[in-house]
Order: structure tokens, then sequence, then C-alpha cells
């Protein structure tokens, strides 16, 4: 049988406040802030779940946000310099969002 949210937050971080801090431990100081960690707090066991995976997926294929983007940028623009419109444009991305993009550009 297929385990509930709230026994996975339980069996891997033993609380939701553990969960949410390591959300936080994986953003980047740019994308934290009083409101992020609030809103956070208030989501649903299944979305923190979602987040905390996706950003370790960024983390641990490219090490950052940051160097995702220039991850796509770099193949989207196949070794002409991106121009930084399009590199603006993508931090205002969600890491997710990032990922999809990596995966169409690859």
């Amino acid at each position: 049988m297929k385990k509930s949210p709230v026994d996975i937050v339980k069996e891997r971080f033993e609380t939701r406040e553990n969960l949410v801090d390591a959300i936080l431990g994986l953003m980047s100081d740019g994308e934290k802030d009083d409101r992020t960690a609030a809103r956070l707090k208030g989501a649903k066991n299944a979305q923190l779940l979602r987040i905390h995976a996706v950003l370790g997926e960024v983390q641990d294929r490219f090490g950052s946000k940051d160097a995702l983007i220039q991850e796509i940028a770099k193949q989207k623009f196949e070794g002409k310099s991106p121009e930084q419109s399009y590199i603006e444009k993508l931090q205002g991305y969600t890491s997710r969002r990032l990922l999809d993009i990596h995966r169409q550009v690859s």
C-alpha cells in the first residue's frame, strides 16, 4: 500500500518543520525571505515533498539554480553568448519550470 505524505514526512524528516528547514536549506539566498518560510509552513505535505524533490534534483545535478540557468542558456544559444534579458527572464522562473526547460533544450 502506498504511504501517505504525512507518513513519508514522519519517516524521512520526523517533523514537518524539519522538512521546511530542509527546503529552505536547499534554496539560494535570493529565494529565501520571511514570506517564503511562512508560505512553506502553510503548504500541504505533498507539495512540500515535491518542492524538496525538485530542489534536491537541481542541487545534485547542477549545484545551484544559477548553474542550471547558465546550462539552459548555453544549450539554447549553442556557443553564442546568451542574451542578458533571456537570463534575467529565466531567473524569475521556478526551479521546476527550469528543469522542464532544460529537458526541452537538451
